[in-house]
């Protein structure tokens, strides 16, 4: 039986989906466009710092 791979979502704090997170914590929007990073706890971070959003749980 192969594997599923599961996906990490990132949601705005609204709880809207908005991208996902790759092996290396890098954050990417739905058409695979890279637009940030995400820090140890959690946090979504854009380029400039600025918080995105968090791990759905």
């Amino acid at each position: 039986m192969p594997s599923i791979a599961t996906t990490t979502i990132i949601v705005d704090d609204r709880g809207v989906r908005i991208g996902t997170v790759d092996e290396h914590g890098q954050v990417y929007d739905f058409a695979r466009v890279h637009i940030g990073a995400l820090r140890p706890d959690g946090v979504a971070l854009d380029f400039a710092g600025r918080r995105l959003g968090r791990v759905a749980s």
